[in-house]
């Protein structure tokens, strides 16, 4: 498949700017030592230039982690913690860099490269680059249509394309895949809201939407009777004082 994105090429070896910064000379002794150790330290500086938006210095370690990594489906996991990381922190340009150096390398159908797909479509689409986002939430749900949210991401790329129809359902089967997760109803919500005339384009829509939101309800209703459950539990473990038991 044919994916119309930029990839960085991979870097000449050795060829990085080093900072002298006490963490990086930390990090750089550990390249010293058994292979793990290897592998912990290219995360570790990897990571470091990641939440400063430095990709000309995170590239080329991670062109190093995947020397070191035999296996390639770790080397996919590795980028894919690493965007992870990023995006948990909105610095979603250095998860878009390190997603997109993980399509260098051979794709299987598993849960891994499902995220990576979903993910990197994510990022695209909070640059407003919905056509290529397009592209990698479909190959997400073609890995695996039990999960809902390359849906919703396909949606907010849909969306983003004017094609409000094709959103409101994908935002639909979202909804359907995943009711505990409310994020692509409210996203419906918000489009139907702004566009009523798409009640009179999609049959039977108000009633698809009420069942939307009654599965949410539900959900989320459950969801807190569980949260409640759990602090009571831990309110009766407690000893008198209220300082927590020791087990």
């Amino acid at each position: 498949m044919n994916f119309q994105i930029k990839v960085p090429p991979p870097s000449v070896p050795g060829r990085f700017h080093f900072a002298g910064t006490p963490s990086e000379t930390s990090d750089l002794e550990d390249l010293q030592k058994k292979h793990s150790s290897h592998i912990s330290a290219l995360l570790n500086l990897a990571t470091s230039y990641g939440l400063d938006n430095h990709h000309d210095l995170a590239l080329p370690l991670i062109d190093r982690l995947i020397l070191v990594e035999a296996n390639a489906q770790e080397r996919a996991l590795h980028l894919l913690q690493l965007g992870s990381f990023m995006e948990q922190l909105d610095v979603y340009e250095s998860a878009l860099a390190f997603y997109a150096r993980a399509h260098a390398l051979p794709q299987e159908d598993t849960d891994v490269w499902y995220f990576l797909n979903n993910n990197l479509g994510y990022c695209l689409n909070k640059f407003k680059r919905f056509k290529e986002g397009e592209l990698f939430c479909r190959e997400a749900i073609r890995i695996n249509p039990g999960r809902h949210n390359a849906y919703k991401n396909l949606a907010i790329a849909l969306e983003g394309q004017d094609q409000l129809a094709p959103a409101v359902e994908n935002y639909l089967l979202a909804v359907e895949k995943n009711p505990g997760d409310p994020r692509a109803f409210l996203h419906m919500v918000d489009l139907l809201d702004r566009n009523p005339e798409l009640e009179e384009e999609i049959p039977g829509l108000r009633k698809k939407v009420e069942k939307c939101r009654q599965a949410v309800d539900l959900a989320q209703n459950m969801s807190r009777d569980v949260q409640n459950r759990k602090t009571r539990r831990r309110k009766n473990a407690s000893p008198a004082g209220g300082k927590p038991g020791i087990p």
